[in-house]
């Protein structure tokens, strides 16, 4: 964890990131790659297939 995310113990980041966010700025935060993701147009796509 420390490794990777240690910024996320320090008071400047969250402040930094306050902020952005009271200046209007709005994170967009994925969790997972773009390959990776659930994509809704294949999905969809699929279910049309199993019918």
């Amino acid at each position: 964890f420390m490794q990777h995310h240690a910024d996320l113990l320090d008071v400047a980041f969250w402040q930094s990131h306050q902020e952005r966010i009271q200046a209007g700025y709005v994170y967009d935060v994925f969790p997972y790659d773009q390959d990776k993701r659930f994509q809704p147009e294949r999905a969809h796509a699929q279910a049309r297939e199993s019918i």
